[in-house]
C-alpha cells in the first residue's frame, strides 16, 4: 500500500495537512512510516486530542494517519448523521491521501466509523483495532449517568477526563491521566477545535 510523503515530524510537531474530500477541506497529520494505519476518532475528538506518546508509539513501525472529520475540528463541512456516510467518507478521504490499502483503529465512537467501513470495503482495510467501543445497535449496558454528565460538557477538564477515559479510583490512573493530559495541551490552541455547541454533539448521538 502506498503512504504518503513525510518529513521526520512527532506528534507533537506534525504539520497540519489539507485535502479537498466531496468540496470539504479535511486536516489530517501523519507522522512515522511502514505500513499505514488510520485513526478513527471518538466522539468530540479532534486532531490534536490524540496523546501525543500513544501516536508517537504507533509511528516507530507505521505510518500514522489523523485526520478531522468532515465539520469537526480544523476541517470545513458537516458531520454526516449517518455512520454509513461517515465510513464513505474515510474511505474517499483515503483515496484522496493515496491510500490502496490500511490498517484502521477505532476509539469509542469511531470504533462504529472503523466497523462500518470493514463491513462496507472489506477489501480496503486490513486489520481493525476497536478502542473502547462496541459493536453497532442497541447499547447493551446502559451508559452510565456520570459518563454522560461529563461527556456532554461543553469543556472537559481534569476531573472529567478521570472518568471518561481513565480510572479514578486509581492513583496510578489519575497520574497517567495528568500526564496525558499535560502531553495533549503543550499543542497551543486545543480548546478551541474540539465541538461544544449542543448541536454538534447531537449528531454523534444521532
Amino acid at each position: 500500500a502506498s503512504a504518503p510523503a513525510l518529513a521526520k515530524d512527532t506528534a507533537a510537531t506534525a504539520k497540519t495537512q489539507y485535502v479537498d474530500v466531496d468540496g470539504n477541506r479535511v486536516a489530517y497529520r501523519a507522522i512515522g512510516t511502514g505500513s499505514p494505519i488510520v485513526l478513527a476518532n471518538r466522539m468530540r475528538g479532534t486532531l490534536d486530542t490524540w496523546d501525543p506518546a500513544f501516536l508517537d508509539t504507533l509511528a516507530k513501525h507505521h505510518t500514522v494517519i489523523t485526520f478531522d472529520y468532515p465539520g469537526v475540528g480544523y476541517s470545513t463541512g458537516t458531520l454526516p448523521d449517518d455512520l454509513g456516510k461517515v465510513a464513505q467518507f474515510v474511505d474517499r478521504f483515503a483515496t484522496s491521501i493515496k491510500l490502496d490499502k490500511f490498517a484502521m483503529a477505532g476509539w469509542s465512537w469511531g470504533g462504529f466509523t472503523t466497523q462500518t467501513l470493514l463491513l462496507d470495503q472489506p477489501e480496503r482495510v486490513t486489520h481493525a483495532v476497536l478502542i473502547g467501543t462496541n459493536p453497532p445497535g442497541p447499547g447493551q449496558t446502559p451508559i452510565q449517568q456520570v459518563f454522560i454528565e461529563r461527556a456532554l460538557k461543553p469543556v472537559n477538564d481534569l476531573d472529567d477526563e478521570y472518568v471518561l477515559f481513565f480510572e479514578p479510583k486509581s492513583a496510578f490512573s489519575r497520574a497517567a491521566a495528568k500526564a496525558s493530559r499535560d502531553r495533549i495541551y503543550a499543542r497551543p490552541d486545543v480548546v478551541s477545535k474540539i465541538p461544544s455547541r449542543v448541536e454538534q454533539i447531537q449528531v454523534y448521538l444521532t
